[in-house]
């Protein structure tokens, strides 16, 4: 099982290359040292694997080598079966290795995101695709491969309920201490409908929730395996349900983990649960704020335009309870002027968020925002490596796409500068800060 690298701050025309040149030094160490999570999708597949099987998961960047990629050190081994999931910026490295082991007569099954949005061409590179949740055709296709009557395609027909979604298998992986955020899934699916999501190609909309039971197994199977823990959920819009998210945060209180997860902004409307959220060591909500352009938000979600007008309060409430918001934005809307860049900026600084993710618009195939701009003819590669949130790959309506890189690299400048001068000072991350003195310009 292997989950493929796909960085994007390695591909050629990336705007955080152009903020500082020393980036890809820069984040070969701080790819392991600051952030390194493994693929909880190939672990969860893993549990489906009868017990006679030997079973390997590799994390290709831990072997990547920038001057010879094509030959990582796994590379020599022969597989019976070789499992791949990725990301559309994943999938041209998934692509290179399914080529390779298919030469050497492994059977290679390609799932996830990208190859349930197009299966006919992953097929290309694999001998079988898996689309949509793997829980509910994985073990099938597994059973046909033991059989020798492995099928070309295996498309996912239902929305695995909560209680079958299985635990991950951690211990597959190997060099353990280089993973500092653990995954881990509690609810999947979100009820909302934004424009520019491709999660409905594999997950479908229908919300779900693991029993918590299950998942505090998980966690305490992860605090018995790593170090030092830190959880990062996967679920696309975890809070959603209130009851539920209460009962699981009071379980997790225990544990003494500290953890971050994915959510949407009217969590802000309940006070129980943010306190809820800080006790049992929840740093920071991953929120999809997108813009601070009510016109942009009506087009593309209609539900978070109907919160925008509360989003400084929102976010000041959340923060006043002690969870760090990061708010998550996207520059590129049909309805984003060059303007756009100066506003956001003034938003983030004004209401003090604890720390931003900014993109630029990205049609991920799968999503109802690429069959849009692939009918108006806008899109302009379908150069998957550089389907990033720092590449435009379209053509924007209200600017060049000339204005929108430089407008996103001035507003990466401005916030990266201040990160990295945090950084740089903190005393929590000394090596980090000897290691990138000088970085940014």
């Amino acid at each position: 099982m292997i989950n493929p690298f796909g960085v994007e701050v390695f591909h050629p025309g990336n705007i955080l290359s152009e903020i500082c040149p020393d980036y890809r030094s820069l984040v070969e160490f701080s790819g392991d040292e600051l952030e390194c999570m493994p693929s909880l999708g190939l672990l969860m597949m893993g549990a489906y694997f009868p017990a006679e099987i030997e079973v390997s998961y590799i994390q290709d960047h831990f072997y990547y080598d920038f001057e010879h990629p094509e030959t990582p050190a796994y590379f020599a081994e022969d597989f019976d079966l070789v499992a791949l999931s990725g990301f559309t910026m994943q999938i041209p490295r998934a692509y290179q290795i399914a080529d390779h082991f298919r030469k050497k007569d492994s059977t290679v099954i390609i799932g996830g995101q990208h190859a349930s949005s197009l299966p006919q061409e992953a097929k290309t590179h694999c001998d079988a695709v898996i689309a949509g949740e793997g829980e509910d055709v994985f073990p099938r296709a597994l059973k046909d491969w033991l059989q020798g009557q492995l099928k070309p395609f295996y498309y996912s027909q239902k929305n695995i309920p909560g209680e079958l979604i299985p635990s991950p298998r951690f211990e597959l992986l190997t060099e353990i201490a280089r993973y500092n955020k653990v995954p881990v899934q509690a609810t999947r699916g979100c009820p909302y409908n934004c424009e520019f999501c491709s999660i409905k190609a594999v997950y479908g909309s229908r919300y779900r929730m693991r029993p918590v039971a299950n998942v505090i197994r998980d966690l305490e199977k992860a605090k018995a395996l790593f170090p030092h823990p830190h959880i990062s959920f996967a679920d696309e819009n975890m809070l959603v349900d209130t009851a539920y998210a209460k009962e699981l945060v009071t379980a997790m209180i225990p544990l003494g983990l500290t953890w971050e997860a994915y959510a949407d902004i009217t969590v802000a409307r309940n006070p129980e649960l943010l306190d809820l959220l800080r006790v049992s060591g929840c740093l920071e909500l991953e929120i999809g704020l997108e813009t601070v352009n009510p016109e942009s938000l009506k087009a593309v979600s209609p539900f978070k335009a109907g919160q925008i007008e509360k989003y400084p309060e929102m976010i000041k409430t959340i923060q006043d309870h002690g969870v760090g918001v990061m708010g998550l934005f996207v520059v590129g809307f049909d309805q984003d002027g060059p303007d756009t860049f100066e506003r956001l900026w003034d938003f983030m600084e004004t209401n003090r968020i604890f720390e931003a993710d900014l993109a630029v618009l990205n049609p991920l195939p799968g999503s109802p925002l690429y069959t849009r701009l692939k009918e108006e003819g806008r899109i302009l590669s379908e150069d998957w490596g550089r389907y990033t949130w720092t590449q435009i790959n379209f053509q924007p309506k209200l600017m060049s796409v000339e204005e929108l890189k430089k407008g996103m690299l001035r507003l990466h400048k401005k916030s990266h500068s201040k990160a990295w001068e945090q950084l740089r000072n903190s005393p929590l991350n000394p090596r980090f800060a000897r290691e990138c003195q000088g970085g940014l310009k």
